[in-house]
């Protein structure tokens, strides 16, 4: 996403007229569609105060994670980070997943290659809460906005963690973590290059939950709907890519915006 914001402002720059400088980014659940803008933020798309952070390696925006941790374990301390739309899931390094994973009692599924956990016998309230330090702020995922649940009634569910094992490094030979879709459903994004730091604050689609089988933790409240699984995309891969939708807005707001001057 960082990038794409990069090219486009590169191109434009060389004109006396105003350039984009920030670029919003909102992706709801909740509500139909998500927001791109350029220019600025919509406040009418999070709540509460924006956390800056500074981007400390220009590739990709990334920049620095104080810690990633579940309940009360710490998983990771002094870490790397970017946000990327084009990446569906939440993405780390494989020790740091792996502790994570072992955390969540989760058991590693070599066909998906990600990790199962056992939603049939325990309750949601044994879920711990995962939590990402950026900058002075904790941003947290609760058990029902980092788990997949697949499957019908007839078949039976699986259950899944979103957090999947890469280990992609940075120029500099960091490791870092990708927060793709599963936060940024969350939080809303900001990448602003005039002053060059990525800016996070509360969606207002935070609250959004799936809706689960009835037969699925027990002595939680649940509903009869199973919840739908967004396609994986390149949660795997080592470079983040754009979805094409995403890319194809980005695309045609900037032919726009050159063919104005």
């Amino acid at each position: 996403m960082g990038a794409v914001v990069d090219a486009i402002h590169s191109q434009a720059h060389p004109h006396p007229q105003p350039t984009p400088s920030r670029c919003g980014v909102s992706i709801t659940k909740a509500t139909s569609g998500s927001e791109l803008i350029f220019g600025g933020a919509d406040p009418s798309k999070y709540t509460g105060s924006i956390t800056y952070i500074s981007v400390s390696i220009q590739e990709y925006w990334e920049f620095p994670m104080v810690s990633v941790s579940v309940g009360s374990t710490s998983i990771s301390s002094s870490t790397y980070a970017i946000a990327d739309r084009g990446t569906a899931l939440i993405v780390g390094p494989t020790a740091q997943v792996e502790s994570l994973s072992g955390a969540l009692d989760g058991t590693y599924d070599s066909n998906s290659q990600l990790y199962t956990v056992d939603c049939h016998t325990r309750s949601l309230s044994s879920f711990p809460n995962v939590t990402f330090t950026i900058g002075d702020t904790v941003f947290i995922l609760t058990p029902l906005q980092y788990l997949w649940i697949t499957g019908d009634q007839s078949t039976g569910c699986i259950c899944y963690s979103v957090f999947s094992p890469s280990d992609s490094s940075d120029s500099n030979g960091n490791l870092f973590w990708i927060l793709g879709d599963y936060f940024l459903y969350r939080y809303y994004s900001v990448f602003d290059i005039l002053n060059n730091r990525v800016d996070f604050a509360t969606s207002i689609s935070y609250d959004w939950m799936p809706t689960v089988d009835s037969s699925l933790f027990p002595t939680s409240s649940t509903t009869t709907e199973i919840s739908s699984i967004p396609n994986r995309g390149n949660s795997t891969v080592h470079r983040p890519a754009m979805h094409f939708s995403l890319f194809a807005l980005i695309v045609m707001v900037a032919t726009r915006y050159m063919n104005s001057f």
